[in-house]
């Protein structure tokens, strides 16, 4: 068997095994159709920033002091998470870490923006004396079924810790759980691969646990501000969460009917990630557009209405 022989056999392990290429394999081997993709992907990259940007002094102008903190790093996740998404396709191997940016950046904003309801109605006090008897209730998705026998009731300040509590789980659950999974992908990515399904079922029941609160605190408060699109602000943070972690193992399974060319460090595995990458930076530039829709309520003329009113 000769040199050539070796390097066939070689190319042919390192694709059956995925193999992710650095950043220098990646750049020295990258052909004409890569260029293009990671120009696309900068350039939707540029496109969030751009947005950001150009609504930034809007925002500062137009929001009540009170909520503009929060509402600008509100607004800000798209830009962060297509930073990660951007930055994974440079660089192959930091896929995990960028994911694990992405996906705590959500976690905390989930925390901030309960917050920011919160601050829209005056505070915990003020919302529990002006809402219904029946606004609170334990039967929203995905815990439903779980208390079908409770009937909905009037909110309280404990209403409020419990949604607090659950929502704050996520940010410190999901740090430890996906700080670990780096650690381990790092000493040992085959040791990670076998290791994660059993770290799954807490990423999922932490996952649920926030999202149950989430729409505890949307369905009670939402019916009583509708000028303040809660419902809308909910969904545009929660797509984020749906577009990067369940949109690609949906992307994964069909892009790998797709019979991509293997020759290392060209591998299946780096073709699955950029495309997926860039399907995610698109997205980011429209729920970026929304966003900034979605933020220019309430503004500070309407809260001087409101007041006189």
């Amino acid at each position: 068997m000769n040199s050539t022989d070796f390097e066939v056999v070689e190319n042919i392990e390192e694709c059956s095994n995925n193999a992710i290429p650095s950043f220098y394999e990646y750049i020295m081997a990258m052909t004409p159709l890569l260029m293009g993709l990671t120009a696309a992907g900068g350039f939707l990259f540029l496109i969030t920033l751009m947005i950001y940007y150009r609504n930034l002094n809007k925002l500062v102008r137009r929001t009540p002091k009170d909520f503009l903190a929060r509402t600008l790093l509100l607004c800000g996740i798209y830009q962060i998470v297509s930073a990660a998404a951007f930055v994974s396709i440079l660089v192959p191997r930091a896929i995990l870490l960028c994911d694990t940016v992405a996906h705590l950046t959500f976690a905390f904003c989930t925390y901030q923006l309960i917050c920011l309801f919160i601050d829209y109605a005056g505070g915990e006090t003020n919302f529990v004396k002006q809402a219904n008897t029946d606004a609170f209730s334990l039967r929203t998705p995905p815990c439903c079924c779980c208390c079908c026998c409770l009937r909905p009731g009037p909110p309280s300040k404990s209403t409020f810790l419990l949604i607090r509590t659950l929502v704050l789980q996520f940010p410190i659950v999901q740090g430890v759980l996906f700080i670990t999974l780096n650690v381990l992908f790092i000493e040992d990515d085959q040791l990670y691969s076998r290791v994660f399904l059993y770290f799954l079922p807490f990423i999922i029941t932490s996952i649920l646990l926030c999202i149950w609160a989430l729409n505890m605190i949307v369905r009670m408060m939402a019916p009583n501000f509708p000028d303040l699109r809660i419902r809308p602000k909910y969904f545009a943070l929660q797509f984020v969460l749906m577009m990067t972690k369940i949109q690609p193992g949906i992307g994964n399974a069909i892009v790998s009917s797709i019979a991509f060319p293997c020759w290392y460090p060209l591998t299946p595995s780096l073709y699955k990630n950029i495309i997926v990458q860039i399907v995610i930076l698109t997205q980011m530039v429209i729920l970026s557009i929304w966003s900034q829709k979605l933020y220019r309520t309430p503004s500070k003329s309407t809260m001087k209405l409101n007041a006189l009113s």
